[in-house]
């Protein structure tokens, strides 16, 4: 080989190597002819042509959630669900069994395991955890590596009409480690199909050897990669497809083993096929992703709320477009009909999609021009930037439609009371447990709100009902409640500013409460250490004082270090501190009982269940947590009083009829009879059964036993007199 053709191989090794990254400084096409057709378009000329040219069956693709296999959390490549055949397990009843040549498109996951591409995400131009992966399959030997490579090369060149010069190959080039020769079978096949030397290397088994997993079907591979730079300077290539030659199985100690027959098992990515065919540097830039990505979403109006001088609140409505509508297995289809659950994307929206720890909005929209039909919308919800609406649609809707958007007034209106309650109370429990105290999460809903805290301890009644006393100080001075979005870059460095360990848009929303935000955003004003300042894209109230009220009504340590507090606002709050002071009065009234004393067993008895009642009720009821805790452990108190008085007048009747016993059978050497009682506890007497009995037959040289209740034993004695005399007075000293 000339050397000037060694060092381009040296140097197109490492272009390779990071062949993965996909830069470009700008797109451009490879040629001057127009683009070429949409995505699905392409896709429907790799299944025709493996169909009609070359008789493969088509497969549909399988579920991205894997059946029957327990060594994949998702399907990560089209080979997955011929496993079977592959290692020779295949139900020969089933319909796999007769597949001998096979091309699908297959929807792919690689978020884990040994093909994550979850890192490279982001970063480059051409990776996706979730791709579609275009495959053709031969097994049982139905063709292998020669059939493989020209049927490839005869797609790219011919059909989709990609310059040969553009394309280069690499190959498996053997591993000692492994005792696996070079696969010089693939380099001479691509040599013969007029693939030039220079663009034909060879690599090791990170390359060129493919596996799915820790153990499982493998074998050599050949890739075919794309050059984006257009022959300028050194190449940059990205791999379009990949070839594998199934030969071997990956045992669980590191073996391979060959299987029984071999495979040909490709796969090309759909996206980047439809990026080089259309041009583009980036898989982003294809018709699979810009209608979506050029889609001017504008979700702003779900801020254009105001108070009426009535002092309620006007949310207008929102004319918008339907962008994009999906089934529920994520399709985008052109239209949706009657009972069909479905998502839709809108170029406007005024509903609140759930994040930041707020319940998505609900209400409804209707077709411009067709007010009669109400499409109700469940659910909104952010995905992958865009808002999805969620509906089950009661009619024909299309993409195109005019529609127009109603939130649901109240369930708003109860998420903004306590999105609002929520940042007061962050601040409360600020003032109370120090300025170091940090928020570890919360969720809100129009019934109530959850907040985590970092705390030491679990928080006192004192600290409860100090935290309370803070929010309902602001909430009674009705401080307005500032909203405005800033940069990023403003917000920094500004003392007392609350916050999440999380990254923010920028420009970014900011609410502060009785401060412009910004005058709480002037670290000299020092504001924000005096009130609510935090970083938030919530809908919020414009006045605290349309919170009514706060009480927390639930406190529990989480894990070691978090307190997970529960708390409801307005009428309700209300209708918690009525039950709290409901039930205090009756705990009242039961220490006053008990203080009173009971005349008799069934009295006492009376008033332990009354106690016990109550603490369930305490236990269970919506009500302030500091007065719970409080009411809890004054009744944990009357319930050990009432449980001795109990005690002690049982003992009492217990004593009494107990005399009143030997008293009537004083001469008679054995004593039946019955005690009638009040209670099983009053007939149960000072000692047991069985401690009786074996006092008795230990004195006889013998032994007993039983229960409580009843004992026998066994002994022997020739004066039964005596051992008489021993159980009167062990049952007279006993009580």
């Amino acid at each position: 080989m000339p050397a000037s053709v060694v060092a381009a191989a040296g140097r197109l090794r490492q272009a390779i190597g990071r062949s993965s990254s996909w830069r470009g400084p700008i797109p451009r096409r490879f040629s001057s002819e127009p683009c070429p057709a949409q995505a699905a378009a392409v896709r429907d000329a790799f299944l025709s042509f493996f169909r009609d040219r070359h008789h493969h069956r088509l497969v549909p693709s399988a579920s991205v959630r894997p059946r029957g296999d327990p060594t994949l959390l998702f399907v990560n490549a089209g080979m997955n669900q011929f496993k079977p055949i592959f290692l020779g397990t295949v139900d020969p009843r089933s319909e796999m069994a007769g597949f001998r040549r096979v091309a699908n498109s297959q929807k792919c996951v690689r978020a884990g395991g040994r093909h994550n591409d979850l890192e490279d995400v982001g970063r480059d131009l051409s990776h996706h955890t979730f791709f579609e992966m275009l495959g053709n399959w031969a097994f049982g030997g139905e063709y292998f590596k020669e059939e493989a490579c020209s049927m490839a090369w005869e797609l790219l060149t011919q059909v989709y009409g990609i310059p040969k010069d553009k394309l280069w190959i690499s190959y498996f080039g053997g591993d000692p480690n492994m005792k696996l020769n070079p696969d010089l079978e693939s380099r001479d096949i691509w040599l013969s199909l007029g693939v030039p030397a220079s663009h034909v290397l060879s690599f090791g088994p990170q390359e060129n050897f493919w596996e799915m997993g820790d153990t499982g079907p493998c074998g050599p591979c050949t890739e075919i990669h794309y050059d984006l730079a257009d022959g300028v300077g050194t190449p940059q290539l990205v791999e379009l497809w990949n070839l594998v030659f199934m030969q071997y199985n990956r045992e669980a100690d590191g073996s391979l083993q060959p299987l029984p027959q071999r495979h040909v098992d490709t796969g090309m990515g759909l996206e980047r096929l439809v990026a080089v065919l259309q041009g583009r540097h980036s898989t982003y830039d294809t018709d699979l992703f810009s209608p979506l990505l050029n889609a001017p979403t504008d979700d702003s109006p779900k801020y254009n709320y105001h108070l009426l001088p009535s002092g309620g609140y006007e949310f207008g409505a929102c004319e918008a477009q339907v962008l994009q509508l999906y089934t529920e297995d994520g399709t985008a289809v052109a239209s949706v009909g009657e009972g069909q659950r479905c998502g839709l994307l809108l170029d406007k929206t005024n509903f609140y999609a759930e994040q930041g720890g707020q319940a998505s909005d609900r209400g409804y929209l209707v077709r411009v021009g067709q007010q009669d039909v109400l499409f109700p919308v469940a659910r909104a919800q952010v995905c992958g930037g865009f808002i999805l609406h969620e509906m089950v649609a009661p009619d024909c809707l299309k993409v195109g439609d005019r529609v127009q958007l109603h939130v649901d007034k109240a369930w708003r209106l109860g998420c903004m009371e306590k999105h609002t309650a929520t940042h007061l109370l962050n601040w409360a429990l600020r003032q109370a447990l120090g300025p170091g105290t940090e928020q570890r999460g919360s969720h809100l809903n129009p019934e109530r709100l959850r907040f985590d805290v970092a705390t030491q301890a679990p928080l006192t009644p004192e600290q409860l009902r100090a935290v309370e006393n803070t929010v309902q100080k602001a909430v009674g001075q009705d401080e307005a409640v500032y909203m405005e979005e800033v940069a990023l870059a403003h917000t920094a460095h500004v003392p007392g500013l609350r916050s999440l360990d999380e990254v923010y848009p920028d420009p970014v929303r900011v609410v502060s409460v009785g401060v412009p935000v910004a005058h709480a955003l002037d670290p000299a004003s020092q504001a924000a250490l005096h009130t609510s300042v935090e970083l938030c894209c919530g809908t919020h109230l414009l006045h605290t004082g349309s919170i009514g009220d706060l009480v927390i009504i639930g406190e529990r340590q989480l894990t070691k270090g978090t307190t997970r507090l529960l708390a409801i606002t307005g009428e309700q709050a209300q209708q918690a501190r009525e039950v709290g002071e409901s039930l205090a009065q009756e705990v009242e009234a039961a220490a006053e009982r008990l203080s009173r004393g009971s005349r008799d067993v069934v009295e006492a008895q009376r008033l332990s269940k009354d106690v016990g009642q109550l603490t369930d009720a305490v236990d269970t009821a919506v009500m302030p947590q500091w007065q719970r805790q409080e009411l809890q452990a004054t009744l944990k108190v009357l319930q050990r009083r009432a449980n001795t008085a109990i005690r002690k007048l049982e003992m009492r009747q217990a004593a009494q009829k107990t005399q009143e016993l030997l008293q009537r059978h004083s001469a008679g050497p054995l004593i039946v009879d019955t005690v009638s009682t009040e209670s099983l506890s009053s007939a149960t007497p000072a000692f047991t059964a069985e401690a009786w009995a074996l006092a008795v037959c230990s004195h006889m040289g013998g032994k007993a036993w039983g229960s409580r209740m009843v004992a026998q034993g066994t002994g022997s004695t020739a004066d039964v007199e005596a051992a008489l005399s021993t159980a009167r007075a062990y049952a007279l000293n006993q009580l």
